[in-house]
C-alpha cells in the first residue's frame, strides 16, 4: 500500500526527496519529555525559528533527526552538552508516519532524517526507554 501524504507547506520543492522511502521500524531520538510530546518532535527549521527568514529551506531541515541505533543516540548525549539531560525515547515508525533517508552525518553514521506529514502527531508511537 503505498499512502498518500500532505506535506506541510513550508517543505520545498521536491521534498522529501524521490530516494526516501515509507518509513518503517524502530529509530531513536533524543527528547525532553517522558512521554513524549509533538514539541519533542520539531523539525530543525523550526527550531532555528528559520520560516520567517528562509524563502528556500533546505529539505533536511525540514525533517525530523532520528538514529538507528539505540547506543548511537546515547553517545550524543556525551558529545553535545545540549543533550545531556535528554532522554532516549523509541520511535516505532509505520508508512503512515511519513517518509525517512538514511543521512549519515560526521556526528553519527546512523543519522537518519524523518519528513513528517502535516498534521501528524508522532508521540503516541514512541516511548521513553529505562537506561
Amino acid at each position: 500500500m503505498s499512502y498518500e501524504y500532505n506535506w506541510p507547506r513550508y517543505f520545498p520543492p521536491n521534498c522529501p526527496c524521490k530516494d526516501s522511502i515509507e518509513a518503517n521500524g524502530s529509530f531513536y531520538r533524543l527528547v525532553v519529555h517522558d512521554p513524549p510530546i509533538m514539541d519533542d518532535f520539531l523539525p530543525q527549521i523550526i527550531i532555528d525559528n528559520k520560516l520567517d527568514h528562509d524563502s528556500s529551506p533546505k529539505c533536511k531541515e525540514c525533517g525530523i533527526s532520528v538514529l538507528s541505533d539505540m547506543n548511537a543516540a546515547s553517545d550524543l548525549r556525551k558529545i553535545f552538552k545540549t543533550f545531556k539531560d535528554r532522554k532516549v525515547a523509541l520511535c516505532k515508525l509505520t508508512p503512515n508516519l511519513g517518509k525517512i533517508k538514511n543521512t549519515p552525518s560526521n556526528n553519527s553514521k546512523y543519522h537518519v532524517t524523518w519528513w513528517l506529514p502535516d498534521s501528524v502527531d508522532p508521540s503516541s508511537s514512541s516511548i521513553v526507554l529505562d537506561e
